[in-house]
Parts: structure tokens; sequence; C-alpha cells
């Protein structure tokens, strides 16, 4: 019968501690994925511009030849 106790207060122990771990895992997932998925969104805006501003650029300078040349 004690060891019954024992078994049902350790398993109830670990019942408590489980979801502070588990919730302490997920956010530190969740922050971990969103810092990557920020990141790789700033790279490909940053990309994205430096594609559109050398595309300008090469337009630009190819009208400018074009009409003044």
């Amino acid at each position: 019968m004690n060891l019954t106790l024992v078994i049902a207060r350790m398993d109830n122990q670990f019942g408590l501690l489980r979801p502070p771990i588990a919730l302490a895992l997920s956010s530190v997932l969740y922050v971990y994925v969103c810092v990557h998925m920020c990141v790789y969104v700033c790279v490909c805006v940053c990309v994205c511009v430096c594609v559109c501003i050398y595309i300008c650029m090469c337009v630009y300078i190819y009208m400018y030849v074009c009409v003044y040349v």
C-alpha cells in the first residue's frame, strides 16, 4: 500500500514537473524559429532590394547611354 502511494506521489511530481519543462522547451523552440524566420525574411528583403536597385541602376545607365550617345 505504501509503495503504491510513493509511486503515485512520484508520478504526481513528474506530472507537475513535466508541463513547465515542456512549456520552456516549446517557448525556446518558438523563439528560435521566430528568430530564424525573421533573419531569413530580412535577408530575402535585403537581397530583393539590392537586386531591384541593381536593375534600376542598370536601366538608368542604359537609358542614359542610349539617350546621350
